[in-house]
């Protein structure tokens, strides 16, 4: 069964990244030689607006979507302090409206595709995001790790393995970079870049 929306409330990654205002993963992102240059931005899941303003903040574009209207809201209260502007617009990453193809440059996603199922459906949804991305265009993505903490595996590198990474492989992704990163409630998170082929 494919989960047909993303997670929502306290436990979701995108809440404990706006919590924590952690940039960490963008700040990784952007010290790499592969680094964006200023372009246009999708932020699935963009919640409160916290990394969507910080995006926004360095000179990119930026179209937010989330399913929750009420912190959408707190997005457009944010960037408004900011004066940055953002898209932003209600509505489930998993039913995007028509994206011209390669327009975008930079995917962020702490949530959709990690809380997909493994397997068809998300490499499906990956490949959607690499008809939109540029060539060279960049996705950014997390989500929460179930393979840490094995007794076997105790850094969770055996999460990698795993079809979350592979199903980046399959969709057409060139898989820059894998790690875990621990967010400031203590839980593991698995933080990959990828890159769509020049």
């Amino acid at each position: 069964m494919v989960r047909n929306s993303i997670p929502t409330g306290r436990n979701s990654t995108r809440f404990q990244y706006e919590e924590a205002c952690d940039f960490s993963c963008l700040d990784e992102l952007f010290r790499q030689e592969y680094a964006p240059s200023a372009c246009r931005v999708i932020h699935m899941g963009c919640g409160k607006g916290s990394v969507a303003v910080h995006l926004a903040g360095m000179g990119f574009q930026v179209m937010g979507i989330d399913p929750d209207r009420e912190l959408l809201a707190f997005a457009r209260e944010r960037s408004r302090m900011a004066d940055v502007d953002l898209d932003l617009m209600a509505g489930n990453p998993l039913e995007l409206p028509p994206i011209p193809e390669e327009s975008i440059g930079l995917n962020v996603d702490f949530d959709t595709a990690a809380a997909m199922e493994d397997g068809l459906a998300r490499e499906e949804f990956l490949r959607m995001i690499h008809r939109f991305l540029t060539r060279g265009g960049l996705v950014l993505a997390a989500g929460p790790s179930p393979e840490t903490g094995r007794d076997d595996d105790p850094d969770g590198s055996f999460a990698f393995g795993t079809p979350f990474v592979s199903d980046f492989t399959r969709a057409g992704f060139e898989v820059l970079m894998q790690g875990i990163r621990v967010i400031p409630n203590g839980e593991h998170h698995l933080v990959v870049h990828a890159r769509k082929p020049n």
